[in-house]
């Protein structure tokens, strides 16, 4: 990094800050050809530049610029109480990643995943210098590998996987992954109290990893318990999501391990929706859950 170009950053920060907007105008133009700031220069001069519209939340249109979600999701739980004036699928089963990046609005919620490469990034520039109002709902970047300039493009972002790092950023806010078992399925009764659960415990799912196959060791001996193991998340001996779901309400604890990569699981949530405490690995103290519910857990 280039101590010179550090200091112009610096101070044009804090120009921005100070409402000084052609002095940081100026500082961040001069940076646009900086080898490590120019994607954010270039994206803080555009909206300095841009002329906003007006945020009305009767016009919001929503964007999907992944597979769209089925009905009871979360992403459809957190829109809920939210005017939608109109629905745009901008997803392609044809195209990488399935974005198009071809529809835009003057106010927009945007969802979004697997944000990386030039494409995206000159979508929501050009989502910002048009001055529309965006709010990005970003789900499953569960390695933290996506492209996070863009959500200086955005008003508001609402995203999965707290992180320490991007929950310092202004207008970044999180929400968990919740239950991924279709809604659609029939109910089942999740209210049994704990001395009517059958099973102490369950794991259900794939235990090709070692802390999932340590985690069924040190619990076996635990009984009565129910496991039905996979190969993966293809496996036609998985259980269809309605036997999942029983299986849940009749366990008093549910084995939840760490995912691919990150501590947060469906698992996790699913287990809770049906009454059945999570058991999970510790992290030397890292409070993920505490974090990202914004309080103690029970």
């Amino acid at each position: 990094m280039n101590k010179k170009a550090l200091s112009i950053w610096k101070k044009a920060e804090q120009q921005h800050s100070l409402g000084n907007f052609d002095e940081a105008k100026q500082l961040y133009a001069s940076l646009t050809t900086d080898e490590y700031y120019f994607k954010r220069a270039y994206l803080r001069h555009a909206s300095l530049s841009a002329i906003k519209c007006r945020f009305d939340i009767n016009d919001l249109v929503l964007v999907w610029q992944t597979k769209k979600h089925d009905a009871g999701s979360i992403i459809w739980l957190l829109l809920n109480n939210i005017p939608i004036k109109a629905e745009i699928d901008d997803s392609d089963d044809n195209v990488l990643l399935q974005h198009k990046y071809s529809k835009f609005y003057p106010n927009m919620i945007v969802v979004d995943n697997r944000i990386g490469g030039i494409e995206s990034y000159r979508y929501y520039h050009n989502c910002m210098t048009s001055g529309c109002n965006v709010i990005l709902l970003h789900v499953a970047d569960e390695a933290f590998d996506d492209l996070y300039e863009v959500y200086d493009c955005c008003d508001l972002v609402f995203r999965n996987y707290w992180s320490p790092i991007l929950d310092r950023l202004k207008g970044v806010n999180f929400f968990p992954l919740g239950d991924n078992s279709a809604k659609q399925y029939p109910e089942i009764e999740s209210l049994r109290l704990s001395s009517q659960r059958e099973y102490l415990w369950n794991f259900l799912g794939d235990n090709t990893k070692a802390d999932r196959q340590h985690a069924i060791r040190v619990f076996s001996p635990i009984l009565p318990h129910r496991v039905h193991l996979v190969s993966d998340f293809f496996d036609p001996r998985k259980l269809s999501p309605t036997e999942y779901r029983e299986i849940l309400s009749k366990s008093k604890f549910t084995i939840c391990p760490d995912g691919n990569l990150n501590v947060d699981t469906f698992r996790f949530w699913e287990a809770i929706e049906f009454g059945s405490i999570p058991v999970i690995i510790n992290r030397h103290n890292f409070k993920y859950f505490q974090e990202i519910t914004q309080s103690e857990l029970p």
